[in-house]
């Protein structure tokens, strides 16, 4: 997230956890997103995940067969390095 405005301590305690929802050939088909404390943060997260709907996730390692879930749960999170 970019210009948010927040205080440097306040980005890096923002959370917004989503689960995305794929189907049998790994193309994700929508999501839902449970707001968090900041509705930029949310927006940021949100656009995050517009961007792959009808988008293929990488597949696993052939050495582990079937481990393709249809559900993902995601967390998004500032880091020193990610948002400012």
């Amino acid at each position: 997230m970019n210009k948010s405005g927040l205080p440097r301590a306040e980005l890096l305690r923002q959370r917004v956890h989503a689960t995305v929802e794929l189907d049998a050939e790994g193309v994700v088909l929508r999501y839902a997103i449970t707001p968090g404390a900041h509705p930029k943060f949310d927006a940021a997260a949100r656009a995050a995940l517009d961007a792959i709907v009808g988008e293929r996730v990488p597949s696993p390692p052939e050495q582990y067969p079937g481990a393709l879930q249809r559900r993902l749960a995601v967390t998004f999170v500032c880091t020193e390095s990610t948002c400012d």
